[in-house]
Formats: C-alpha cells, structure tokens, sequence
C-alpha cells in the first residue's frame, strides 16, 4: 500500500512539473507572438505605401541619373547621388562617388547607352529596393561593348520626395 502511496505521490509531482512546465511554455509562447506582432506593426508604421506614382518616381530619378551619364552631366549626378554613394562595377571594383565621377568626366568611363531595362520593386521598411535589369553600352577604360549590369538603388522618401540613399 505505501509503495502504491509513494508511486501515486510520485505521479501526481510528475503530471504537476509537466503543467507547470507546459505553463511556462505557453507563456513564452505567448510572449513571442507578442513581440512579433509589436515588431511587426512597427515595422509597417515605419513602411510608406508603395504606389505606381512612386514607382514612377523612382523609375524617373534613375532615367536621369542615367542619361546625365550619358550626357556626362556632373552637376546632375551630384544632386541626384548621395554624398556617401559607392559605385560598384561588374568587376566587383568599388569607387567612391567622388572618384566615380571623376572617371566619368575625364572620358575613362563612356556610356553611351541603356538598353532592355526591367524595374521591380521591394519595400524593406522605409526603404524601396528598386531592382533593374539592363544592358549597358559604354566603353570603360578603353574596353568598348555592351554589358548586361544589375543596376539595383536603394531610395528612400525624404521631405516628401524619393531619393537614391544606396
């Protein structure tokens, strides 16, 4: 009789250490859920709302950024790149804006062209990533053709207008 005591005691702590265990498990549970959907509605509070009028923006502020390549307009380039702008080539080669610029104005970097361009468009919270696909044709220290180049810019909404930030 008392080992069926001690065995139905032993039981009853078990099933209890489970629910207090289960309990717990719950909470924490239940805590994350929370504070994902807390992250979640910050994030969306954080996230303008992505119009065809804003992709047309974007899509125009990128145009001109290109064809003041093209045109070699330095003054355009300038205003529209931020200050901190990192060109990456096709090679992997890294310029500062101020060096990038540079190669444009003195003829070591000559674009003549852009062709077969598709946008797509991705919010990442109050940033857009505008993904472009083309070809360019220029001729870039002293190499001439014509490259298929992603030219993928982060924009970012400042004072009510898109802006290049990447």
């Amino acid at each position: 009789m008392k080992t069926k005591l001690g065995m139905m005691t032993f039981l009853l702590a078990l099933l209890l250490m489970g629910c207090n265990s289960q309990q717990k498990q719950t909470e924490q549970i239940e805590q994350a859920e929370q504070t994902r959907t807390e992250h979640s509605q910050s994030d969306k509070q954080e996230e303008t709302m992505l119009t065809q009028a804003d992709k047309d923006s974007m899509i125009t502020i990128f145009e001109q950024m290109r064809q003041a390549m093209i045109d070699k307009d330095m003054a355009t380039l300038d205003a529209i790149l931020p200050d901190d702008y990192v060109a990456v080539h096709i090679t992997g080669q890294t310029q500062t804006k101020e060096e990038w610029l540079a190669d444009i104005e003195n003829g070591e970097m000559n674009y003549y062209d852009f062709l077969d361009t598709e946008y797509t468009f991705s919010q990442e919270g109050d940033r857009v990533l505008m993904q472009v696909r083309q070809r360019i044709h220029a001729k870039i220290y002293g190499s001439k053709g014509t490259w298929s180049v992603p030219g993928d810019r982060y924009f970012k909404k400042i004072d009510d207008q898109w802006q290049i930030v990447e």
